[in-house]
């Protein structure tokens, strides 16, 4: 941890930070060595889990610079990432974004959308704590009582809009179609939303580019996209 910059980019959170989320996981996750070999320790087993996330490195390639067997690897981040969702997983607003997937074995159209590829993306229904628009807007059937409310709310959705596109940007295991069984990628993409949770509003500065990354208002009170909109891949991922 001597070098702080490039921790930061191996783990996207500082040493204190990994610390942190260190005391928060690590007894679940300790294990005792045996007569026949020592356990990995917890630190390697919480740097490991974060640099997947955060490099989307397949599983193998991770084994190798960690000099852990492969299928040592798949089990812990099966186990990890479990741990890592049971805490700091509130949002305020939601909204519905396609992770591109490896498309299963024997699933034939299952899990293909209508913007072309294979993806993680369950739709919610209208309930009495969550709220979504009016439809009609296509026909212009809406009154205008209606479309003011639509607009309010999507204007007040950009909040978890920025929060996929942020994770998106952070963690590039979400670049490109995760190759993993899709109980395993709802765990992948439970354990980045938990980590965001975590690291806005404990390590903003860095997190976030000085904030630069989310949408913002200048002084005037112009709004201004954020920087992860400007990113090519990220912005086409979020479909």
């Amino acid at each position: 941890m001597a070098d702080c910059f490039t921790f930061r980019n191996i783990t996207r959170m500082s040493p204190s930070m990994f610390n942190k989320l260190l005391e928060m996981v690590g007894p679940k996750l300790a294990k005792k060595d045996t007569k026949m070999r020592r356990s990995i320790p917890v630190e390697q087993r919480l740097a490991l889990t974060l640099r997947f996330l955060a490099s989307g490195d397949c599983m193998r390639s991770l084994s190798y610079a960690f000099r852990i067997g492969h299928s040592t690897v798949s089990k812990l981040f099966v186990k990890l990432f479990s741990k890592i969702w049971n805490f700091l997983n509130c949002i305020g607003a939601g909204d519905g974004k396609h992770f591109s997937i490896q498309c299963p074995s024997n699933s034939g159209s299952t899990w293909y959308n209508y913007k072309g590829f294979h993806s993680m993306d369950d739709a919610f229904p209208l309930m009495k704590n969550i709220m979504k628009p009016y439809p009609g807007r296509s026909l212009g059937t809406l009154l205008e009582g209606e479309r003011t409310f639509n607009y309010r709310l999507s204007r007040a959705r950009r909040t978890v809009e920025n929060a996929f596109g942020i994770i998106v940007s952070k963690l590039r295991i979400f670049y490109k179609p995760i190759i993993a069984s899709p109980s395993n990628v709802e765990k992948y993409i439970k354990a980045g939303v938990a980590l965001h949770n975590m690291l806005i509003p404990e390590d903003s500065r860095f997190y976030l580019d000085n904030q630069k990354l989310p949408d913002h208002f200048d002084a005037n009170g112009k709004l201004i996209e954020g920087a992860w909109r400007s990113d090519v891949t990220a912005k086409s991922m979020f479909r």
